[in-house]
């Protein structure tokens, strides 16, 4: 009799230690659940914008390589802002500047780090491709340097805790890029990895 005391006894003291493991384990579990849960919200977020700079930029490349002359960088430039708008990142439009400044050298680029970036992509080595936004691209020779666009924007991205339990968390800013490339001899755009960057005037 005694032992069938001390048996129901030290099983209600196992039930006792679990509850008070999980009271205290559930709130480290909740925190950990959460931070992935910003952490994969951040990651949708880049992933979006970096697929929306994909398309502005080879929407913007093709416009520029297939429009008649190649000069005047003003109509790809609206074209790429569109693509990019078109596509949402974090729940909202993606911003991209045209950069476009009339006197802005020969690719007429405003600035060489924000929005659309235009210039001459040389591919004779495709280990090391080199962007040059000073450089006039052209599809006239096979050893000249192919039309090339970078796009390039940042958008900022609410925190989750924020939102839910209104913690002050963010927003974080999550920044993207894409290049992308005609290719003369195909007659198509595609997307490249630059691994040099010159800066236009």
């Amino acid at each position: 009799m005694q032992n069938h005391c001390l048996n129901a006894d030290l099983s209600h003291k196992r039930r006792g230690v679990a509850t008070l493991w999980l009271i205290l384990a559930l709130p480290l579990f909740l925190i950990i659940l959460g931070a992935l849960l910003e952490i994969a919200n951040l990651w949708l977020a880049r992933i979006e914008l970096k697929n929306g700079l994909d398309a502005a930029s080879l929407a913007a490349v093709k416009e520029w390589a297939e429009s008649p002359g190649g000069t005047d960088t003003q109509p790809a430039r609206a074209v790429g802002v569109n693509f990019a708008t078109a596509n949402n990142a974090g729940g909202q439009p993606i911003p991209l500047s045209d950069n476009y400044l009339m006197a802005g050298g020969v690719n007429e680029n405003a600035t060489n780090d924000d929005g659309l970036v235009f210039g001459a992509v040389d591919t004779s080595d495709l280990t090391n491709i080199e962007f040059d936004a000073g450089e006039v691209p052209s599809c006239n020779i096979l050893s000249d340097p192919i039309f090339g666009v970078r796009a390039q924007s940042n958008i900022p991205v609410n925190s989750i805790f924020a939102n839910l339990l209104g913690l002050p968390l963010g927003p974080y800013s999550i920044e993207a890029k894409s290049d992308a490339i005609y290719d003369c001899q195909i007659g198509s755009p595609r997307l490249v990895h630059i691994n040099q960057f010159t800066p236009g005037p």
